[in-house]
């Protein structure tokens, strides 16, 4: 009897020792898939005068399709995240809402990353052409009314935290 009984806590040491394993691989998957998923967003910041914006995590769009597809058919976006659209020079860009469930604010950064403009708050579905004056090298897109509380306007500076792929 005294031998089963032993059996039995070595098998229940076993199964504990498991279960505890694949929590912690468990854990560690889940960890590293939002580490992944940060490190591939390009975190940047607003500045105006002396007041900086908390940071903002930005997909990155730098080719032709990317571009294209942009935000659309998202029915949501996280609070402080967004999409940067990288060209290769700077030129007169224009945005369109078609197929964009989510109202959006579009930023039009010059290649020295001082904004030239904002379109707030771009109504979803629409084809209407939205642009600023001035030549763009860098879009970004974030919810509609963040532009509006982070107090951004033309000259409002966008610093980087990170490196940017080359636009192709």
């Amino acid at each position: 009897m005294p031998s089963n009984e032993k059996w039995r806590k070595q098998q229940y040491s076993q199964v504990v020792v498991v279960a505890l394993s694949l929590l912690l691989l468990a854990c560690g998957v889940y960890w590293y898939a939002g580490y992944r998923e940060k490190s591939s967003l390009l975190p940047v910041t607003f500045s105006s005068g002396t007041s900086e914006s908390e940071r903002y995590y930005l997909e990155i769009a730098n080719t032709p399709s990317q571009r294209e597809k942009g935000l659309m058919f998202r029915k949501s976006l996280e609070e402080k995240r967004g999409m940067i659209f990288l060209f290769p020079s700077a030129r007169q860009n224009s945005f369109w809402m078609k197929n964009t469930y989510i109202p959006l604010d579009m930023i039009f950064v010059s290649a020295d990353w001082e904004v030239l403009g904002v379109v707030e708050n771009a109504t979803p579905f629409s084809e209407e052409q939205r642009s600023v004056p001035g030549m763009s090298q860098y879009v970004i897109e974030v919810l509609g009314g963040e532009a509006k509380k982070l107090q951004i306007k033309k000259g409002t500076k966008v610093k980087l935290y990170g490196e940017i792929p080359p636009a192709v």
